[in-house]
């Protein structure tokens, strides 16, 4: 897989080794995203009504339906 000579190089395996750390990169974005996803609080709707608790203060809603 690895040499210093160009003319000895193979393509066919460089685009797979490409296209497997490619796959690899997405899935562990994916897993990232899942997991930060999972720790959010999410509140009903109903929330959007009332006050917030200090300036600035972000709540994450979830969407019904």
């Amino acid at each position: 897989m690895w040499t210093a000579s160009p003319d000895r190089v193979d393509a066919s395996a460089a685009k797979a080794l490409e296209d497997f750390l490619v796959a690899r990169a997405a899935e562990r974005a994916a897993r990232q995203l899942a997991d930060a996803q999972s720790k959010l609080k999410l509140e009903p709707p109903s929330v959007l009504t009332a006050p917030g608790d200090r300036d600035g203060a972000t709540k994450v809603v979830k969407e019904e339906g």
